[in-house]
């Protein structure tokens, strides 16, 4: 169970980090009156120019290369639960839980990331139940020495 959740952890990590490579990717390639339109299902007419829609492209980038930054922590957490370190799996409960978290009020809940926002989120809890059931299996280091 623990190795699984390692797995997960990693895929967790693997979709954020493609996802944020193609945010970065579309920043450096696309106008930005496109960049607004590429988070999900919700259709908006391309915005006009200016400081506003610039200032929202910037924005998609830090997103973008925030996503990166969370995916690699979901790699390297992944790495460490298979391993069996334990405060990696901690770590990733912890902070991938903030940043999921605040991925589905800010984005899925209102509609803007779609049916496929919710990928991210399955994988933290499929992850998270698997790491907290295997701790629970394995022998506490008081249980042992008795």
């Amino acid at each position: 169970m623990r190795k699984a959740s390692g797995v997960f952890w990693g895929l967790w990590g693997a979709l954020h980090v493609l996802g944020g490579a193609g945010g970065v990717a579309a920043f450096l390639t696309k106008p930005a009156t496109e960049l607004l339109r590429g988070y999900g299902p919700v259709l908006l007419p391309a915005p006009a120019p200016g400081p506003a829609v610039d200032m929202a492209a910037h924005l998609s980038l830090d997103f973008a290369l925030l996503l990166v930054g969370y995916g690699a922590l979901g790699i390297v957490t992944g790495i460490k639960t298979w391993r069996g370190r334990w405060d990696g799996f901690w770590l990733a409960v912890a902070l991938i839980g903030l940043a999921d978290g605040a991925f589905i009020v800010a984005l899925v809940l209102p509609g803007y990331a779609g049916a496929s926002g919710w990928i991210g989120p399955v994988l933290y809890l499929i992850a998270s139940g698997l790491g907290v059931v295997a701790k629970r299996r394995e022998p506490s280091p008081t249980r042992a020495a008795a």
